[in-house]
């Protein structure tokens, strides 16, 4: 059931960084489906892999990207609680800080938007 699947995701998204928890409120009755939450367990995975493995960068982008996606769902026709929303967008904002990081600086704007 929904237990099953965010247990799934705090298993696979619970890197010693990412700071998932998923709230246990609900407001709507649909439900995330299971396959969203591995995508999104992916993109958090995506911000504790190594730098400087070979495509880091289209990587990073990608789980902004997803992790952009999930919010819009999580706030929009999902109304999930706070606490998740507020997750995404702090691994959203993670991912943008990684960017700048991995250009060495050279992504001010990448840096800003996670502010």
């Amino acid at each position: 059931g929904p237990l099953g699947r965010r247990e799934l995701l705090l298993g696979a998204a619970a890197g010693p960084a990412s700071g998932w928890l998923l709230g246990a409120g609900r407001a709507s009755a649909e439900e995330p489906s299971q396959a969203e939450f591995l995508v999104i367990a992916g993109a958090f995975a995506e911000l504790d892999a190594d730098p400087d493995r070979a495509g880091a960068r289209e990587a990073l982008e990608k789980a902004e990207a997803t992790l952009g996606e999930a919010i819009a769902r999580f706030e929009g026709p999902l109304n999930r609680s706070q606490e998740e929303r507020a997750a995404l967008r702090l691994g959203r904002a993670r991912a943008r800080v990684l960017q700048n990081d991995l250009a060495r600086g050279t992504r001010p704007e990448k840096a800003a938007l996670a502010v």
